[in-house]
Formats: structure tokens, sequence, C-alpha cells
């Protein structure tokens, strides 16, 4: 559980979370989640930084992740 990244949602209408990694390339993506919270699991990637979009209905919010050992 030491890369898992839990997101609480507020708004559960049309939710989308992105993941892209530093370049902006987009390396994961999950639609219309339901749950009130969401755990992306980073244990599969490199170190480095990461951004992750969470899309809500007619709002988007850009996080920067940081995935260190």
């Amino acid at each position: 559980y030491r890369y898992n990244l839990t997101i609480a949602l507020v708004e559960l209408s049309n939710v989308s979370i992105l993941l892209f990694d530093v370049s902006g390339k987009l390396i994961e993506s999950q639609e219309n989640i339901q749950n009130s919270k969401y755990i992306l699991n980073l244990t599969h990637y490199e170190q480095g930084m990461y951004l992750i979009k969470v899309r809500t209905g007619n709002s988007t919010k850009t996080f920067r992740v940081i995935k260190t050992d």
C-alpha cells in the first residue's frame, strides 16, 4: 500500500481521473467513477513526477504527485 494514492471525491457526476507522466503522455485513465474514494496504485510506475487530472462535471483540477523510494 506504500504507493497507493487515495483520492476522495465530493462530486460523483461524470468523474474521470487521468494520470500523465511529466512529458504529458497519458498513462492511465478511469472514467465514470461511482465511488466517493478512488485508489490510484503507483507501484508499477517509475520514480518521478506525475500529473493527475480529476474531471467532475464542468470542472477539472490538476495535481502534481512525486513518487520516491
